[in-house]
């Protein structure tokens, strides 16, 4: 696990788990995420004048997120093994083999969607964006992706070598996300003031006062 300080740690004990409750817009509503690794709490205080990116993510209902953890938090030592009946296995495989059991067994659950916030703050002030859509995570995943494919078929100013997706210009990448998404409408920005939420605002017109403040 890397932390919100780019350090990298061990998966954390149940006594020491970061998870929160986050509401969602629909359909995907009231969640449990839990502080996770990913790349945005190294890649963006490299790239964006942010001091510290913390990244919580989940899976609904909760009992599989909780399987899913305890079950990575099991099988995080790849050269560890387990005596089972006799014979000797690693931890991951026992892991996989546990989680594609739970996976066949447990009760359906109908798909419910994927959703989104992310907050930027100064202290208490700052603004939130929020999506929610029942779009598939494949979809989800491969829209921004082919958008920067398109960017770079086009030759737009791009950076050549490995880049993290904050470094692109938002108001050249919303444009052409526009361009390759279904028209759900779904992402919305409002303003935070004292941790709550406030009023609703364009990103247009926050990508146009960013760009007359350069």
């Amino acid at each position: 696990l890397v932390d919100g300080t780019g350090t990298r740690q061990p998966v954390a004990s149940w006594d020491r788990l970061s998870r929160r409750r986050v509401t969602f817009p629909d359909p995907l509503g009231d969640c449990t995420v839990l502080e996770f690794s990913h790349p945005e709490p190294i890649t963006i205080p490299r790239f964006l004048p942010v001091d510290s990116v913390r990244n919580f993510g989940g899976i609904w209902p909760d009992d599989a997120l909780f399987v899913s953890w305890a079950l990575a938090r099991l099988g995080a030592d790849g050269g560890s093994e387990i005596s089972v009946d006799g014979a000797t296995h690693l931890l991951p495989d026992v892991a996989e083999a546990l989680y594609e059991r739970y996976r066949r067994e447990r009760e359906p659950t109908p798909y419910r969607g994927g959703g989104l916030v992310v907050d930027v703050r100064r202290g208490e002030d700052g603004y939130r964006f929020a999506s929610g859509d029942s779009t598939s995570m494949e979809e989800s995943t491969g829209t921004p992706a082919a958008a920067g494919i398109l960017m770079l078929l086009r030759g737009e100013d791009l950076d050549s070598g490995v880049l993290a997706p904050e470094c692109l210009q938002p108001s050249q990448f919303f444009p052409t996300l526009g361009s390759v998404s279904r028209s759900t409408g779904s992402l919305a920005l409002h303003r935070l003031h004292d941790g709550e939420l406030g009023e609703r605002i364009r990103i247009r017109d926050l990508i146009t006062s960013v760009n007359h403040a350069r």
